[in-house]
């Protein structure tokens, strides 16, 4: 592994576990046993670290999210994709953990934050969209409530690290998987009998 690539697995791993505010250029590398100024050769501000790493998860998740428009006919694809979202989150929870100071300190992070929410909202209107021309998805009981409900979605994806992080209390192998249910079954109520019976065939395999 090359040293930049070094400094951010081992940034990474001290954000998740302390937080960015609490970790300094200085502690990674004495973490790593390198010199101060071999990281700042590579990064001269931890700035430039945590940009560096907000960046790499967003070009993973983007990636799934593509993936999902490309393949929006196939659910169990579609499933498949928001599994690999939320594993890609928790790897990089300081994030999620310290939204607003991110967003606050980061004008590029608010941003980046701003455009990918507008994006994966319209991605949401589409696969509900096409849920709603194939019978799938019922009627709305009151004007704009599909809107309400993919902003529902969009705050648990964005919010569900910092739940788990004060509320969730089992085994942490299952941490993921509780979280996709919060997923799925607020989704649920929204879906017509013949969607249900599909999605009931595929989650079990997803869990």
């Amino acid at each position: 592994m090359k040293t930049r690539d070094k400094i951010l697995s081992t940034a990474l791993h001290l954000f998740n576990e302390n937080g960015v505010s609490k970790v300094s250029s200085r502690n990674i590398s004495e973490d790593m046993g390198i010199s101060y100024g071999n990281l700042t050769y590579h990064f001269p501000k931890k700035e430039d670290i945590v940009l560096a790493l907000y960046q790499q998860m967003q070009e993973k998740i983007t990636a799934q999210f593509n993936l999902l428009e490309e393949n929006i006919f196939g659910l169990n694809f579609a499933l498949d994709s928001l599994k690999s979202i939320f594993k890609i989150s928790y790897t990089y929870k300081f994030v999620f953990l310290g939204f607003a100071y991110l967003n606050r300190e980061f004008q590029d992070i608010r941003k980046d934050t701003l455009r990918q929410w507008e994006q994966r909202k319209q991605l949401l209107e589409k696969l509900a969209m096409f849920l709603a021309n194939n019978d799938m998805l019922r009627a709305e009981s009151s004007p704009h409530e599909n809107k309400s409900k993919i902003g529902n979605l969009l705050h648990l994806l964005h919010f569900w690290i910092a739940d788990a992080e004060i509320f969730y209390q089992g085994e942490e192998d299952h941490k993921i998987g509780h979280y996709l249910d919060m997923f799925y079954n607020a989704v649920r109520p929204s879906l017509t009998p013949k969607a249900l019976q599909i999605f009931e065939e595929l989650y079990p395999i997803h869990k």
